[in-house]
């Protein structure tokens, strides 16, 4: 059978509508927008000073202590953010480029099968692992190997001010990688990181104001996080610096100013957005929709 086939089918095995009360939940927002801030330790956006990142924690809900995964690589992070799964389960342990997809639901699976648009803005091309067949309305990134578009935080901006005003999409991920590569040639908290830190800022900053721009402010949600952080070059050992991230939530009804008491991990990404946007929720997941986040 098709491994294409095989993906879908799994998708619609592992997944059940989210109901509350007997009824399907009512979505709270129409967009939700995803940004990842590769290798973001939380206190580096107060050492870089980062205005938009500041702004973002003292408008919406905050933790400065959630956790990624073990190991804490990129790709194998990512794949729990977006899909809910401990790495334990999901079982993506590799970091490389590598042909094929993942097999389980993933955000923008499920969204593109209720019907919604999906958009993801990659600066690296290991991310192609996680374009599954159908679930990508716009994709924006190099093709493996070859360098075919912009992927700097700038093009990536650029990119989504051109189309996500044009088309709004319901969810879109948004991946910007300078901070982890400052981290990797010249150590986390150094000048050159936080010089990045600060790159990532603007960028982040960009994105907002398209989405003011286009009017959809009000019903967006904007979600600010990251794969893990970094200590000396590197961030594959178990220590805090290395597994500490910012989570940061903005939106209608989120609460703002406040900071979570509950521990936070990577994987309550999924369930969070799906939850935003009235999607249904996957049979087999570990993360939790934080809606302590949110007003009543």
């Amino acid at each position: 059978m098709d491994r294409h086939v095989v993906v879908m089918m799994a998708i619609a095995l592992f997944t059940v509508p989210l109901r509350t009360q007997g009824q399907e939940r009512k979505p709270i927002a129409d967009h939700v927008v995803v940004i990842s801030i590769d290798g973001l330790r939380p206190d580096a956006i107060v050492k870089a000073a980062a205005p938009t990142l500041l702004a973002l924690i003292k408008e919406g809900t905050y933790s400065p202590n959630a956790k990624t995964v073990r190991p804490s690589k990129t790709l194998p992070a990512h794949v729990s953010m977006l899909t809910g799964l401990d790495s334990s389960h999901h079982k993506v342990l590799h970091n490389e480029y590598k042909a094929g997809c993942v097999s389980c639901p993933t955000i923008m699976s499920i969204a593109r099968k209720a019907g919604l648009s999906t958009a993801m803005l990659l600066s690296q091309d290991r991310f192609h692992y996680l374009v599954q067949p159908d679930s990508v309305d716009y994709l924006y990134a190099d093709e493996p190997g070859k360098n075919t578009c912009d992927t700097t935080a700038g093009g990536i901006a650029k990119a989504f001010v051109e189309h996500w005003s044009e088309r709004k999409f319901n969810f879109t991920f948004v991946h910007i990688k300078e901070p982890d590569a400052a981290g990797h040639s010249s150590g986390w908290m150094s000048a050159p990181y936080l010089e990045a830190v600060g790159t990532a800022d603007t960028a982040v900053g960009v994105i907002v104001a398209a989405i003011k721009e286009a009017g959809r402010w009000e019903r967006t949600v904007l979600i600010v996080t990251s794969d893990h952080g970094g200590s000396g070059q590197a961030h594959l050992d178990n220590t805090p610096e290395n597994s500490t991230i910012p989570w940061i939530c903005v939106g209608p009804r989120v609460r703002p100013g406040l900071t979570l008491a509950r521990g936070v991990r990577i994987y309550d990404t999924a369930p969070t957005a799906l939850a935003l946007l009235g999607l249904p929720m996957p049979r087999i997941i570990d993360g939790r929709f934080l809606s302590e986040a949110l007003t009543k």
